[in-house]
């Protein structure tokens, strides 16, 4: 699924994780929908077509979203 998909009408937080090679879950970044665009809270670049894995809503109404990273060895 892609992010467009799951985001809401409303303005939401975003956190984004990944998972390191040996499979651990971790921190990837931070940005916040604002019901029309994503607005990058750490300086990195995100996108509605990023693929996503999986994601929950948080009780407070934002999201977090796992996508699979590509690491270099």
């Amino acid at each position: 699924m892609l992010l467009r998909d799951i985001l809401p009408d409303r303005p939401c937080r975003i956190t984004y994780r990944t998972f390191l090679p040996w499979n651990e879950d971790t921190l990837a970044g931070l940005c916040r929908w604002d019901g029309k665009e994503l607005i990058s809270l750490d300086g990195d670049t995100y996108s509605t077509d990023d693929r996503i894995l999986k994601y929950e809503t948080d009780p407070d109404g934002s999201l977090t979203v796992w996508y699979e990273s590509q690491w270099i060895s």
